[in-house]
């Protein structure tokens, strides 16, 4: 009787476990694994289709300082040399130096690992473009500005400006540009040469907004120029300084500054906005050569020493 008892307790005992096993290897199965902690990944060739997406469909900032790209759930970022993505559901930063951070999830690890069909689909619809269009006179134009302002020039007496990827050159009355990889002139005098690229045509046109940001800034400063030759203070250390209800403007020898009142913070220098401008910021100050010319204008005959202006940044500008 014993040894009875003992025997179906023992085949008890095989069946809970082999029920027990069965259990574990589903939830195994079910288990979602971490892909990014326990599969090896290439950060760099993922970095660098990350780097290859951005020049061929990247959206370039007003200043040429920051390069985006984004679909329905990432956003891909260069900022000078740092490449980065973001999850644009729950905005965390998933990718960072070449490898996935601890907010990335299995998904965001499998997108990327495989990011490289992404790089073949862009490359297939460049391809498959026949409507870009590059008007020579325009790029020339822009580049034109763009050495006028930001130009330096060299003891051979040519002038170029530098991007990340592209040298402008002013050679008498010549203008070039070159591609830095592999230093290959891909636009003269107005045309493209057959050294340009599908990616060439598409920066190049990208510039003209580059072109309009230093010219709107360029009037920026004269505005304020102007307004500090009209309404300035002399001050002891050799400053003419104006202050507004949102700004104070200053002008140091050559140097022209706006700085927010409210935080301090220098927003506007020398023709460029800083890191510091807020949209609000950019939004008055591209606003404030209009109501200058206006303040300007409503003078008349009166004496320029004796008017004063309310410039606020509800932009109302009265005399």
């Amino acid at each position: 009787m014993n040894q009875h008892n003992h025997d179906i307790k023992e085949i008890q005992r095989i069946l809970l476990s082999i029920l027990e096993d069965v259990l574990l290897k589903d939830k195994r199965k079910i288990e979602p694994k971490n892909d990014k902690n326990y599969l090896p990944y290439d950060g760099q060739a993922i970095e660098s289709n990350l780097k290859k997406i951005l020049e061929l469909k990247g959206k370039r900032s007003e200043d040429d300082k920051i390069i985006t790209f984004e679909n329905d759930k990432y956003k891909f970022i260069k900022e000078s040399s740092k490449i980065y993505v973001i999850n644009k559901q729950n905005g965390a930063k998933i990718f960072e130096k070449g490898h996935f951070t601890k907010w990335a999830s299995n998904e965001d690890a499998h997108y990327l690992k495989n990011i490289q069909t992404l790089v073949k689909e862009l490359l297939d619809d460049i391809d498959s473009e026949n409507d870009l269009k590059c008007d020579g006179s325009l790029i020339q134009s822009s580049i034109e500005k763009i050495l006028e302002i930001k130009g330096i020039t060299n003891d051979d007496g040519t002038i170029t400006y530098d991007t990340e990827s592209y040298r402008f050159i002013k050679q008498g009355s010549d203008i070039y540009v070159v591609n830095k990889q592999d230093e290959e002139v891909i636009f003269q005098n107005g045309e493209l040469t057959e050294n340009a690229s599908v990616q060439d045509v598409d920066n190049l046109n990208s510039y003209q907004e580059f072109a309009s940001y230093l010219e709107r800034g360029q009037a920026i400063q004269k505005s304020i120029e102007d307004l500090l030759k009209i309404t300035g203070t002399e001050n002891d250390d050799g400053t003419i300084s104006y202050e507004t209800k949102g700004y104070i403007f200053i002008k140091k020898l050559n140097d022209i500054s706006a700085i927010n009142k409210q935080n301090q913070e220098v927003i506007f220098q020398n023709s460029e906005f800083t890191e510091n401008a807020s949209d609000e910021d950019v939004e008055n100050l591209n606003s404030f050569p209009e109501y200058v010319e206006e303040f300007i204008d409503s003078l008349g005959e009166e004496e320029p020493q004796t008017q004063k202006i309310n410039y606020s940044p509800s932009l109302k500008l009265t005399s």
